[in-house]
């Protein structure tokens, strides 16, 4: 009997100090296509201090992702060594995405823009014109191009309302500008016209007389004004060369060639009567400005695959170390769209990282080539 109790003693004390798996889970979250590191924990319950060695085994789990949303841009590459290129090579350009995409539409309308251009104001020459006016009165106009719908720079989005008084005025005229007005005046109302960022104005000192002190736009003896254009992407289209001023010395109500409004009919004057009044009809062009586009890269193959290919090439005066991509572009707006192959209600999300920053795509990736 004595025996039998002291079995079940020493079962009891062995049942008790016996391990207890409990189960542990993980959840872990990466970057596709690089290795992620996963924390193993040890779940075990041991009383009394005790220990316990036990093997760790992990089940070989494969890993899916299914889903109809819109395919991203995984990687940019380019086969192409590094090195110096000359004008006529060409550059092979690849964007790989999460999934296959399809281009519908006009496929020659699809391009790459390449970070070749100028983008920085120490590369880009400014553009200087000038002109005089002479007058003691009144007002004149300014003109750099129609009517908004002349401004065909990337650089603008057209969000205007039927409301905004800009539908209708001729957003490339500097309205009103005033005989009497001084540098600080002309120049801001040159800015108000879009596509023109920053400009200086400078007035000649050949008519410096007391009442004038080089501190109005026109003089009975002629006012020479040089503007430079320090920032005007509206001739980014044209590689930085502005296009010449053009002035109406009678701030027209009503533009003859557009027939939209203009100035508000109060036109330049002199002191007495019979004085000669005259504004250049057209600036003259001192400085070309000079400020290189970037280039675009021609789609020449992918369709429903999840790599589209792009070559570039290359122009005189491009310049870029290293070479980077800016952005995938519609150069007519509106002529062919690029969607998940599976899911056509998917359109590709395009973003690109700013150039020289920092990329990293969800491959950890970036877009210089």
């Amino acid at each position: 009997m004595m025996f039998l109790l002291l079995w079940l003693l020493r079962a009891a004390i062995a049942q008790k100090v016996v391990p207890i798996p409990r189960a542990q889970t993980l959840q872990v979250a990466g970057p596709i296509d690089e290795p992620t590191s996963i924390e193993l924990r040890s779940a075990l319950e041991i009383p009394d201090q005790g220990e316990a060695q036990l093997p760790i085994i992990v089940e070989p789990r494969a890993v899916s992702i299914e889903g109809d949303g819109a395919p991203r841009i995984t990687r940019v590459g380019t086969d192409a060594p590094d090195g110096i290129y000359s004008s006529g090579q060409n550059i092979t350009v690849t964007l790989s995405f999460t999934s296959p995409v399809e281009i519908v539409g006009d496929p020659s309308a699809l391009k790459l823009e390449l970070d070749t251009g100028c983008n920085a104001n120490d590369c880009a020459i400014r553009e200087e014109q000038s002109f005089t006016c002479k007058a003691d009165y009144g007002e004149f106009a300014l003109t750099l191009y129609d009517s908004i719908k002349a401004n065909v720079s990337s650089t603008f989005s057209e969000t205007r309302g039927p409301s905004d008084p800009k539908m209708w005025a001729p957003s490339g005229t500097a309205r009103n500008v005033g005989a009497l007005d001084d540098q600080e005046l002309v120049k801001q109302k040159l800015e108000t016209i879009d596509g023109i960022e920053n400009v200086t104005v400078f007035f000649g000192d050949e008519d410096d007389r007391d009442y004038s002190g080089g501190r109005r736009a026109c003089t009975s003896k002629g006012n020479l004004i040089v503007i430079t254009f320090e920032r005007c992407s509206y001739a980014d289209q044209f590689d930085g060369d502005v296009p010449e001023l053009r002035l109406d010395a009678t701030n027209a109500v009503l533009d003859p060639r557009t027939m939209l409004p203009v100035g508000d009919g109060v036109y330049l004057t002199g002191r007495t009567a019979g004085s000669t009044v005259f504004v250049d009809p057209v600036a003259t062009e001192l400085t070309k400005g000079v400020r290189r586009r970037n280039g675009l890269a021609n789609y020449i193959g992918g369709n429903g695959t999840d790599t589209l290919t792009f070559v570039y090439d290359v122009m005189p005066g491009d310049a870029a170390n290293p070479l980077e991509a800016v952005q995938l572009l519609d150069i007519h707006g509106d002529s062919v769209v690029v969607r998940a192959a599976a899911y056509p209600y998917a359109l590709i999300d395009a973003s690109l990282p700013p150039a020289r920053t920092a990329a990293r795509y969800s491959s950890g990736t970036a877009n210089a080539l």
